[in-house]
């Protein structure tokens, strides 16, 4: 093992939010489209809706206050849905480049009391066999950047690769890890630039298969990472 990768999960290569917009839509049939639900600004107007429709309760992509609720989402498409394109490629292409993938999520850690997920580890685990993703260990924790700290002391290989779609958690694990460069999944509410990606320590990817593509350059310290998509 040369070199050790951080893998976020959520809306990184599991389409949370898709997910959670499918959910909704068969909750409430009446859901009016939006211009982009994916953007948080959107979310609000979502959040108003369902509000308006539900005797005042709410749940949103970051606001959970119908327990029922939640639960029943958790216990359909959120552990259901398929994961996004490549991903599958790229875990592949990582062990052929002799790596070590860490899957680092919060899923199931809300902090608000009794709004996780009932056995979110065995879930997320048998959603990670059942579509076949390699990994070497699935953490669920709140505080990742602390065990990519730990993970470096103990197994003494640099994480030398981080993928998410969370451009201020990418950017803080970055700039605490020198040997670091993040990847970053492109997605409608991350598109804001940084210090970082002008230097060149987070590259925007595409896809997975573009992601695929900048992992032996990344290794090599040999392409462009300040360009464009």
């Amino acid at each position: 093992m040369k070199f050790q990768l951080e893998l976020n999960i959520d809306d990184t290569f599991f389409p949370m939010r898709q997910s959670l917009m499918l959910y909704l839509r068969k909750r409430f049939p009446d859901l009016p489209e939006f211009e982009n639900s994916f953007l948080d600004s959107e979310f609000a107007k979502i959040e108003d809706f369902i509000r308006e429709h539900n005797n005042g309760k709410l749940i949103s992509y970051r606001i959970y206050d119908f327990k029922n609720m939640w639960w029943d989402f958790g216990n359909t498409e959120y552990f259901t849905s398929s994961p996004h394109p490549g991903i599958n490629d790229f875990c592949n292409a990582v062990y052929n480049l002799e790596g070590s993938i860490q899957i680092i999520s919060a899923r199931g850690r809300n902090t608000i009391p009794n709004y996780t997920f009932e056995n979110a580890y065995e879930k997320t685990k048998n959603w990670l066999s059942e579509f076949n993703i390699k990994y070497d260990n699935l953490i669920l924790s709140k505080d990742k950047l602390s065990h990519l700290l730990r993970l470096e002391k103990e197994l003494k290989i640099p994480f030398k690769i981080s993928v998410n779609d969370n451009l201020d958690e990418l950017y803080s694990h970055v700039k605490a890890l020198d040997n670091l460069t993040g990847i970053l999944i492109d997605r409608t509410y991350n598109r804001k630039e940084t210090i970082y990606e002008k230097q060149g320590r987070i590259i925007r990817v595409k896809n997975f298969m573009h992601a695929k593509s900048m992992l032996p350059l990344i290794l090599q310290n040999s392409c462009d990472l300040t360009k464009d998509l």
